[in-house]
């Protein structure tokens, strides 16, 4: 789920990357050391670092928000398919498992045309699906390691657990206020119109929460204060439509049954 502090993380890490396209590591854009952060700028460690040559980027969240309406329903959205641990193959009669359950896992054994349904919580052991496969499976029973069924043509085995799901819960549009606090004009005008074209040419972004977000220009404009010491400041405001989503546990389908005129198919 994408928070405002996840937003305000995100464009905080994109202004740097703008700022030090090679790495923190490496020279930036400007010959003058910039630091980058999320919140507001702490007054007495702004005015010292100014007064040294240093410029502070401060990423704010604007209190204002507009809800927006979201897709119809809150449908889910997979953003990971469940990657089963326990394995399973089949050779000829021969049925072998291996691997260990990490998460509940599905399996699904088909002798012809008869199918077999059976569900293996987490830490579930090869050599204890081995057991119950013999238990359960009729003329079946262990050769080595492996279940051989016997007086079946064709078997198949799938197996299958669960993966990730987001629903989103509402949207929002929310401004961020991004400004440049510099101790001369032109390093505010070198660092802010590279934050301007960068950000501005990104439209489509990604929170890592499964749900799409957009950032959009909104404005900006200068300001320079004038006390016992001097700063000259860029606001850069974007505005940011973002999801408020829930994560699911997404159990994968193995088979479907399907009523057409009275009759079942199962698929």
């Amino acid at each position: 789920m994408a928070s405002v502090d996840d937003v305000s993380h995100f464009l905080a890490r994109r202004v740097a990357d703008v700022v030090y396209p090679g790495g923190i590591q490496l020279p930036g854009i400007v010959n003058a050391a910039v630091k980058i952060y999320p919140g507001w700028p702490v007054s007495g460690d702004l005015q010292q670092d100014i007064g040294k040559g240093g410029v502070h980027i401060s990423v704010w969240p604007l209190p204002a928000e507009r809800k927006i309406g979201s897709a119809l329903g809150r449908p889910c959205r997979v953003i990971a398919k469940g990657r089963p641990s326990l394995q399973i193959t089949v050779n000829g009669s021969l049925i072998g498992v291996y691997g260990v359950a990490s998460a509940f896992t599905n399996v699904r054994v088909s002798l012809d045309e008869k199918e077999f349904s059976f569900q293996f919580r987490a830490g579930t052991t090869a050599a204890q699906v081995v057991h119950l496969l013999t238990v359960l499976l009729p003329l079946s029973f262990i050769v080595g390691s492996k279940v051989c069924v016997l007086m079946v043509k064709h078997i198949k085995a799938l197996v299958t657990t669960a993966g990730t799901a987001v629903r989103e819960l509402r949207r929002q549009i929310k401004d961020f206020q991004i400004t440049v606090w510099a101790p001369t004009p032109v390093l505010r005008n070198r660092i802010g119109s590279a934050i301007d074209v960068a950000l501005s040419e990104q439209c489509h972004i990604d929170l890592d929460d499964g749900a799409p977000a957009q950032l959009l220009y909104a404005r900006q404009f200068d300001s320079d204060r004038s006390e016992n010491w001097h700063v000259y400041r860029r606001d850069l405001i974007f505005s940011v439509n973002y999801a408020i989503t829930q994560t699911l546990t997404a159990p994968e389908v193995t088979r479907t049954v399907v009523t057409l005129n009275g009759q079942q198919t199962t698929r």
